[in-house]
């Protein structure tokens, strides 16, 4: 794409695009630098107010628990108490319990009297309390006649009057919604516990004298489970419930703050300390609020309009789109007229390069045309010789081959006249083994006719002993028995002689049949070997002429070879005498290529290229 373009173009494109991303990146880095700082400034300045809420909030809690533990050892205080313990401090409506309220109230009215001057006619809020959690006295109540319990919502006061006793000081749900509560314990002069004293803040004033710029806005929620104990919040128009989880408290401007605030926030604030959101010009942050035990009981959102700091970011991001358009002016002006002064006489100097280019092409392609033309029919000729010449030599394999195979032959005819003649000697030497055991079988035959022979004679001889062992009585029995065994013997010596008299006769015929085949085979043995032999005589003759012919093929092959070295060095000449003419026609090409490229640089390439 970039090869389409003028050379004017081609330089001014990579200035353009190194100066636009330049500029993209300075404003991309000034922009982050610059939202990064305003950014840092007002996660400081949300810091510094949520650490200026705490302090304040530590500090009316400190105060509260200061007048607490001031009262607690005041001498008419622990009067009061010890006629409280003369009664009953168990029963609501005890008499010393309503004296001890008297005594109390007679010794405070003088002190809230002068309290109301100085904090412009609020209230001095002591409660006391005396154990487990029983309410004593409500000292900014004009009537209390009777010590309620406290158990089922007060856990600091049950928590106080348990274990050591130790002061408690923070923030506690009570029926109003939050307040600040300092704690102290009540001691008698032998240090018995007697109860506690509590005086009480408000927690919204608090919050509210901590905003002191009209662009913080402040909301408070309080945990949904708290409103069995806050039953002053239970009022749906005012403290509506949002998310189903928290209950609005009250806030420093509800049209700004309510339209804002989502649960959502409020809950990321529940479960991880702290939550941050910009809706618009706005920024949100959230922190839990914590009960004086450290349990989350409610979230305080603290809203900033930041609409300041954001306008003064879009006039910063627009000063840096205009510094880069100067830069991108300031740059590409100067080069434009510095590019078009190279051009111009660069284009005359391609436009005469170009011609000549045109006719040093035209004289290179006629000389290449003849030289190849030239080379074509020397290469054919050569091409046919070769060809020839490959031809004869496939002959002369073959007919080496073949005159090969019949030496071959010759030496296998020779080693199977070997063989037969050693078979033929083999079967005569078989024929007379034959002949042996022909005769020897004869001989066992005789033998075993003599045997049979002699059992009969013993046979004979048996019986006879048998007879005279008979007319001799009883002196001759032990002849007789041994002449019957004799008798048995020699009977079954002739049944052995006959038995082997029939094997043998049947070995002599088989003998016979064999000797007889045998010289079947040495006749057939004898006629084999002389057909090999006369095969032999005969494939001689055909190796001798096969010899002949390889010879004759050879010189052949030689002349031909020798014409072919002559026609190739031919084709190879011509040959380079058209690689020349080529080479000269290439470098016209090159030439014309490059005045073409040098043009294009100067000019660009046509779209359609």
């Amino acid at each position: 794409m970039l090869n389409r373009r003028k050379l004017g173009a081609r330089i001014l494109a990579p200035v353009v695009v190194v100066t636009v991303l330049f500029s993209i990146v300075l404003f991309l880095s000034g922009n982050t630098l610059i939202e990064r700082t305003i950014r840092m400034s007002l996660n400081d300045l949300i810091k510094a107010k949520l650490a200026e809420i705490d302090v304040a909030l530590d500090r009316v809690a400190g105060a509260a628990l200061g007048q607490a533990a001031l009262f607690s050892r005041a001498n008419p205080v622990l009067e009061a108490y010890a006629t409280a313990y003369r009664g009953n401090i168990g029963e609501a409506s005890d008499p010393s319990m309503e004296s001890a309220r008297q005594q109390l109230r007679g010794y405070f009215n003088s002190i809230e009297t002068g309290y109301r001057d100085v904090f412009n006619g609020n209230h001095l809020r002591l409660h006391f309390h005396v154990p487990p959690a029983r309410s004593l006295l409500r000292l900014w109540k004009k009537k209390q006649d009777q010590s309620d319990d406290l158990s089922g919502f007060r856990e600091a006061i049950l928590a106080i009057s348990k274990g050591k006793h130790d002061p408690i000081k923070g923030i506690e749900v009570g029926r109003g919604g939050f307040a600040i509560r300092g704690i102290a314990p009540i001691h008698s002069v032998d240090g018995s516990y007697l109860g506690s004293v509590e005086a009480l803040s408000d927690f919204d004033p608090v919050v509210k004298d901590s905003v002191s710029d009209d662009r913080e806005y402040l909301a408070v929620y309080m945990n949904k489970e708290h409103l069995t104990i806050a039953t002053g919040l239970k009022d749906q128009k005012n403290h509506p419930v949002l998310g189903d989880a928290f209950v609005f408290v009250n806030s420093t401007r509800r049209e700004v703050t309510d339209p804002l605030i989502r649960a959502s926030l409020l809950e990321e604030s529940r479960v991880n300390g702290k939550a941050e959101q910009v809706m618009g010009d706005y920024i949100l942050t959230a922190v839990p609020i914590k009960s004086y035990s450290g349990e989350q009981v409610g979230v305080m959102a603290y809203v900033y309009d930041a609409r300041g700091p954001f306008r003064m970011l879009k006039m910063i991001r627009a000063g840096v789109v205009g510094l880069c358009a100067l830069l991108l002016l300031g740059i590409v002006g100067p080069l434009v007229f510095v590019v078009r002064s190279i051009t111009s006489p660069l284009k005359r100097v391609i436009e005469a390069l170009n011609l000549s280019s045109m006719q040093v092409l035209d004289a290179s392609t006629h000389v290449a045309s003849a030289s190849q033309s030239l080379a074509q029919g020397a290469a054919e000729q050569a091409a046919g010789l070769e060809e020839a010449s490959a031809t004869l030599t496939e002959i002369a394999t073959l007919a080496k081959e073949n005159a090969t195979h019949s030496q071959s032959t010759v030496d296998l005819m020779n080693a199977t006249t070997r063989a037969g003649q050693r078979a033929n000697h083999s079967m005569g030497e078989l024929s007379q083994s034959m002949t042996d055991i022909r005769q020897a079988s004869e001989k066992v035959s005789r033998i075993i006719r003599t045997i049979d022979d002699i059992s009969f004679q013993t046979n004979l001889l048996a019986l006879n002993a048998a007879v005279e062992a008979a007319r001799a009585g009883e002196a001759g029995a032990g002849f007789a028995v041994v002449a019957e065994q004799v008798r048995n013997l020699a009977t079954q010596a002739a049944e052995a002689a006959r038995d082997s008299s029939s094997s043998i006769e049947e070995t002599v015929k088989k003998v016979q049949t064999g000797g007889e085949l045998l010289e079947s085979a040495m006749e057939a043995f004898r006629e084999l070997t002389g057909n090999v032999e006369q095969a032999e005589v005969l494939i001689k003759d055909v190796a001798g002429a096969s010899g002949e012919q390889a010879q004759g093929v050879d010189q052949i092959h030689s002349a031909i070879s020798e014409m072919d070295g002559v026609v190739q060095t031919n084709a190879a000449n011509a040959e380079e005498s058209a690689a020349a003419a080529h080479e000269l026609s290439d470098q016209a090409g090159q030439m014309e290529s490059y005045v073409k490229e040098l043009s294009v640089i100067a000019n660009g390439r046509p779209s359609d290229a």
